[in-house]
């Protein structure tokens, strides 16, 4: 299952995909190739690596993506911290302890989006 979020004022998507296994994977997200030089065999050594579930890396167009095997609420808020962290960094917002709250309310964000979705 693969989720697609928009983020205003950034012009790209976070695109989140469940799934159990990188053949999965790869077929929600084939379509996204095409959109950012996606490196599928870095996601394929996350898929083989059993106490890594989850991963997250921006695209070279701009697109971040998020690949989780599961929907535990610890995952994906962890998740989107580092999907948080490159939505600021592409905005040349540097993460400080002055603003840690607008990372706050984004991961706050995300993770309702998500969880909205998942109907959980």
């Amino acid at each position: 299952m693969t989720i697609e979020i928009d983020i205003p004022p950034y012009p790209y998507k976070l695109i989140v995909s469940f799934n159990e296994t990188y053949e999965a994977f790869l077929e929600d997200v084939k379509y996204l190739i095409c959109l950012g030089n996606l490196d599928t065999m870095e996601f394929r050594e996350h898929f083989k690596d059993p106490v890594s579930r989850g991963l997250t890396k921006r695209l070279s167009s701009g697109h971040i993506i998020s690949a989780m095997g599961s929907k535990d609420i610890g995952l994906i808020t962890h998740e989107m911290f580092h999907a948080t962290v490159l939505y600021a960094n592409t905005l040349g917002i540097e993460f400080k302890l002055e603003n840690h709250e607008s990372y706050a309310y984004m991961i706050q964000h995300l993770v309702s989006i998500i969880y909205k979705t998942l109907n959980l």
